[in-house]
């Protein structure tokens, strides 16, 4: 079984060498990584073309033709070649044994079409924050099958092209994440494999299940009351549309891979109609809004949101 690794760069000199190093000291060594710079302006490539001359595997460093992290990301997976791609960020360092843990995972768990295993937060020094990613999700109340962090997925190539190019406006990590949850075929390992690396330029450093510190359930609540629900509303709405598309457009290779699109396609069809009658409502001004929010909550419309919680929040926005 070959394997690939995807590595997207953007002026990453500053932690870029000690990833690299770490991809060095596995125990199982890929037979390929892939990199896609941004048109970094630092010593970035300098350093790529270092761990070329020296690595004992092929390395492949190409120019993304398309600015933006989910463009950079796309443009290393599609010239990926291996059976399996691990994808990698340019500021973490994974544990030694990472590529064989998920590796021998794999060969355990044939179904299973993407992987993702736990992580340990840690500062800019690497100095552990004493709590893993897993960890923080439980803390936060959030579904473990939202964890969708692409430093820490690993994906059967087989399916990753069907999931590229990654649609316009989705980051690459979810779009992959939610193609293999809808059709069932995601695992988590619960495990920790790699330190995850918190600073000021972190690109997710702003959502909460990445900031650099502890957060608590009242973080939670804090940050809940702030977000926009019909924006999530529509951003569900949209994802919907690409999923379907994914479907339609790859359903006999689905199919033969042993999945069911089938099945898959009529659960997005009634997300869907859900959300549809959500957003109608959230456009409704508020005093029309307070009995089709009731109604909707006791026909069981707020089941696949946060229950009543989400129901006051519509009242209220």
């Amino acid at each position: 079984m070959k394997i690939s690794i995807a590595l997207a760069t953007y002026n990453g000199e500053k932690y870029l060498q000690e990833q690299l190093n770490s991809i060095l000291k596995q125990s199982m060594l890929p037979d390929e990584v892939v990199v896609s710079d941004d048109h970094s302006k630092d010593k970035t490539t300098e350093i790529l073309n270092g761990f070329k001359s020296n690595a004992p595997f092929e390395v492949i460093v190409i120019k993304n033709k398309e600015s933006g992290l989910s463009k950079n990301f796309n443009n290393a997976l599609m010239n990926t070649s291996g059976d399996l791609v691990f994808m990698c960020d340019q500021d973490d360092v994974w544990f030694s044994r990472k590529i064989e843990k998920v590796f021998h995972f794999f060969k355990n768990h044939p179904d299973c079409q993407v992987a993702i295993h736990d992580v340990m937060f840690c500062d800019h020094n690497l100095n552990e924050l004493k709590q893993t990613k897993i960890q923080r999700f439980k803390i936060l109340c959030k579904s473990v099958d939202s964890y969708d962090s692409g430093m820490a997925t690993t994906v059967k190539n087989t399916f990753l092209k069907n999931c590229l190019p990654v649609p316009d406006g989705m980051t690459y990590d979810s779009w992959i994440h939610s193609c293999a949850n809808t059709l069932n075929v995601k695992c988590i390992i619960n495990e920790v494999y790699a330190y995850y690396r918190r600073h000021s330029k972190s690109v997710t450093r702003d959502s909460l299940i990445n900031k650099p510190f502890k957060p608590f359930y009242f973080d939670y609540v804090l940050d809940r009351l702030y977000e926009n629900p019909l924006e999530n509303v529509i951003a569900e709405m949209t994802e919907i549309e690409y999923l379907i598309k994914f479907l339609d457009d790859h359903w006999k290779k689905l199919l033969q891979a042993g999945t069911n699109p089938v099945q898959a396609k009529d659960g997005l069809i009634q997300k869907k109609e859900v959300l549809v009658n959500r957003y109608k409502l959230l456009n409704k001004n508020h005093l029309v809004r307070i009995p089709l929010a009731l109604d909707f909550y006791f026909k069981g419309g707020y089941t696949r949101f946060s229950g009543w919680k989400s129901m006051i929040k519509d009242i209220l926005h």
